[in-house]
């Protein structure tokens, strides 16, 4: 099953039959069979009609909206969570405030155990990279994440981890970059352009994983229920951002896939052009098939499978009223 990605601004997606199709003024631009994807992302200003819309959702085939920059602006599925005791039971553990709590601890002990796994992988191929000190602090954050008291204390700490993070990311770039610390909504550099459209990438993905696990995506444990944000999703992003995607970031700055070249810049801030970003999306999904895991259950896992296992994972937590278990952050980077 496929992920079709909609990028040629003006261009209007609409069905033919069985198929979908994509045609800007009176060239068609592309036509494929609609029962062999499994989501479909328009970004930017890409007009979709609605008898595709509703042929797509019928299919149960999800529908993303990005804006033109890569941010996500929305989704549209078929899927609704149905097995109403498991909401029940995911509802009651948001409630137990004592429950979320440690459920949100171990978010933020395995988001710092993967920002320092990366400075390890990346220190072992350069052993004079200056990574010993933030190592150390990393270890002692996430102590002190679970002694954390309350959710706004851990929210604070993980802060200070993310800030140690990036602060460090430079010295594992390899060749001249404008990248001086995280911004976003719009990204201000190419280097935060790319971490910012592949977080955005992962967000979507950790959705399709909780939703097929028939958990509400809407309720979270570290991240605070808010109107329209699916916060479970974000809840397991945390364990990949800096396992999955800032090792494929920093391989495409290193080995040039990338350049400056590939990205134009203005109101909206920095943002791939049309070819850098069918660059970016082949990267992205060949990360995705890349094996992960060495072993997990005696089986070899690709990250996009092992997305799937901690969504399972999260899913029989919840039911069984037990701490989550992040993945081994023993892999093969």
């Amino acid at each position: 099953m496929a992920v079709l990605y909609l990028t040629e601004q003006g261009a209007r997606v609409a069905r033919k039959g069985n198929r979908l199709v994509v045609s800007k003024g009176e060239q068609e631009l592309l036509s494929y069979p609609i029962h062999k994807l499994k989501r479909v992302v328009v970004q930017g200003r890409v007009n979709i009609s609605v008898p595709l819309l509703l042929t797509l959702l019928e299919y149960e085939i999800d529908v993303v909206l990005m804006s033109a920059t890569g941010s996500y602006r929305g989704s549209l599925g078929g899927r609704m969570p149905a097995n109403a005791s498991l909401r029940l039971a995911q509802f009651r553990a948001y409630e137990d405030h004592e429950y979320r709590l440690t459920m949100a601890k171990q978010f933020v002990k395995a988001k710092i155990r993967q920002m320092r796994g990366c400075l390890q992988a990346y220190k072992r191929n350069y052993a004079t990279a200056p990574f010993e000190e933030a190592c150390r602090k990393f270890q002692k954050m996430e102590k002190q994440a679970d002694r954390a008291p309350n959710l706004q204390n851990l929210l604070g700490i993980e802060g200070g981890a993310s800030k140690e993070y990036f602060a460090a990311f430079p010295a594992m770039l390899r060749v001249p970059h404008p990248f001086a610390g995280r911004n976003r909504r719009p990204p201000q550099d190419w280097v935060n352009s790319l971490l910012s459209l592949g977080y955005t990438f992962l967000f979507v993905e950790a959705s399709s994983r909780v939703e097929a696990v028939l958990l509400d995506p809407y309720v979270g444990f570290l991240h605070e229920v808010r109107y329209g944000r699916k916060s479970l999703a974000l809840d397991l992003c945390e364990e990949f951002r800096h396992s999955l995607i800032d090792p494929m970031v920093i391989r495409i700055i290193n080995l040039k896939i990338l350049t400056e070249k590939d990205f134009t810049s203005g109101s909206e801030g920095v943002k791939l052009n049309k070819e850098g970003f069918k660059k970016f999306v082949e990267e992205f999904e060949n990360r995705l098939g890349k094996k992960a895991l060495k072993k997990a259950n005696g089986k070899n896992l690709s990250w996009g499978e092992l997305l799937e296992a901690q969504a399972s994972e999260m899913r029989n937590a919840i039911e069984e009223k037990r701490l989550y278990r992040p993945f081994d952050q023993r892999n093969d980077w």
